[in-house]
């Protein structure tokens, strides 16, 4: 087996994905490759470690909730994976 599958921890690296984005700030907001949601509309709120179907019904719930003048739109983009935070240290993750 090759690194060419990376854990969510690694970093340094580069690469194109569909992501959900913010049509009013531009944050984004999931990482549709992943399966994950990456941010909320606050950004010291990350969720990094959903499993997909989750992942797909929180961004659900975030675009049935947004006002229509910050809808959802879905965007190709690249972006640099960073070390993100363990489950443990979320409430209600352990």
């Amino acid at each position: 087996m090759s690194g060419s599958a990376t854990p969510s921890v690694a970093t340094g690296f580069c690469r194109r994905r569909w992501l959900l984005q913010h049509r009013g700030d531009g944050r984004y907001l999931a990482d549709l490759a992943e399966g994950r949601v990456l941010w909320t509309s606050h950004p010291e709120r990350a969720w990094s470690c959903l499993w997909p179907q989750r992942a797909a019904q929180l961004v659900r719930r975030l675009a049935d909730r947004l006002p229509p003048a910050e809808r959802l739109q879905l965007v190709e983009a690249r972006f640099t994976v960073q070390p993100k935070p363990r489950c443990a240290s979320w409430p209600g993750h352990g």
